[in-house]
Parts: C-alpha cells; structure tokens; sequence
C-alpha cells in the first residue's frame, strides 16, 4: 500500500493537463493536508483538556479533602433509638505520640501522650475528663495482641460523684505550658514485644452529669521495644 502512495505521490502533473482537472487535484491533495493537520490539532486539544480535567479534579479533592472538618452524629441502635452522640473525624484534633520505654518483669511499659491541640473547640471545652476507648495494638508479624493482657496505668483521679465506663483506660490530664491545648497521659502495659503498632480509633470525653461522648479518628503510632 506504502508503494502505490509513494507512486501516486510522485506522479507530475503534466502543465497540458486541463486547468480544471489540476485544479481538483490540487484541492484534493490540499484538503487531505488539511484533515492530516485537523487531526493533529483535535489530539492536542483532547490531550490538553484531559490534563486540565485531571488537573482541575485533583485540585477539587485538595479543596474538598482540607474543607473537611468534625462533626456530631448520633449514636443509634439498629431500631434508630438513639443511644449517645459521638464527634467523627477528630484525627487532625488530637496529636498521640509515645515516650521512653521502660521494661519490667516480662512487661513493656510505654508512656503514651494524647495533645488535644485546640481546648476551646467543641467538644474539647466540654469534656472534663478523657479515656481512651476503641484500640487494638499489632505485634511485629502483624497479629494482634491479646486484649486482656494490655492495660493502661494512670494517676487520675476519680470524682466521687463521677461514673465512667470505661474506667481501666482513664488518662490523666497534666499541666500544659500551651493555653490552647489540653495534655493527657498514661503509660501503656503490654506483654514483651520487640516492635508494635498501636491503633486507636476512638476516645471518650466526658463531663460531670453529662453522658460520655465518643470522638473517633485514626491514630496510629509504632514503638519500637528493643
């Protein structure tokens, strides 16, 4: 096929020919460039807008993810009674990070930090005292350890006149040299490990004659125990 084109291509136009006839060739030949380049141009067009598409879409879910913030939803059994509130999304609220490790008798002992970096957004300015609530703590192949043989220790005291549900992961508030942030602590017990991933994914403020609210979010941090 090549060869026939390449032939065809280098026939002359003999200058006897009728003008109208090469004419016709001409335009034929001229609109064939023409759609060549037409094409050309319609590939660039759709490659460019492509890009622009794709461009504009992640600048859209930059905009949509930084615009999301915590919000309240209720707490509801599967008949729809509710049964408590919770704040969801509360990852970037609260800061957890791990201290010095320490080991004693066949036990890790990892003190952990809980920064609520901002006391005076709600629900933090409500809450009175701080407990951790859902979590579960990998070892180095991956499997999780036994939840009984996990605890948390704390100095915290307990009001009289306080009942907390989850009592066994109190956290006790310390001192925070920050006006804008509220620090709790407790040091985590777990069996000897050489490396863990701990994961929380919720805690649980609550305030006096107040029912306990769940913050949830994902906080992950990774001790190393050697």
């Amino acid at each position: 096929m090549k060869h026939f084109k390449d032939e065809i291509d280098n026939i002359k136009i003999p200058d006897s020919m009728n003008d109208r006839v090469r004419v016709g060739v001409e335009m034929a030949e001229n609109e064939r460039k023409k759609r060549k380049k037409s094409r050309q141009a319609i590939s660039l067009a759709v490659a460019a807008s492509i890009v622009i598409i794709i461009g504009s879409v992640g600048a859209l879910n930059e905009t949509f993810a930084s615009a999301v913030k915590g919000y309240f939803s209720d707490i509801k059994k599967w008949d729809g009674t509710v049964t408590g509130t919770e704040f969801n999304q509360a990852s970037n609220d609260i800061k957890v990070t791990s201290g010095k490790i320490s080991k004693e008798q066949g036990s890790v002992i990892i003190p952990i930090e809980v920064e609520i970096l901002n006391k005076m957004q709600a629900p933090y300015a409500l809450i009175e005292v701080l407990s951790v609530g859902q979590f579960e703590i990998k070892d180095s192949e991956g499997k999780l350890l036994d939840p009984t043989s996990i605890r948390f220790v704390s100095n915290a005291d307990i009001p009289a006149d306080y009942t907390i549900s989850n009592e066994e992961n109190l956290l006790e508030e310390v001192k925070s040299e920050n006006d804008k942030k509220r620090i709790f602590k407790a040091d985590l017990v777990i069996p000897s490990q050489d490396n863990i991933e701990v994961i929380i994914s919720s805690f649980q403020g609550q305030a006096k004659a107040d029912a306990p609210i769940r913050i949830t979010g994902d906080w992950r941090i990774n001790v190393s125990t050697n």
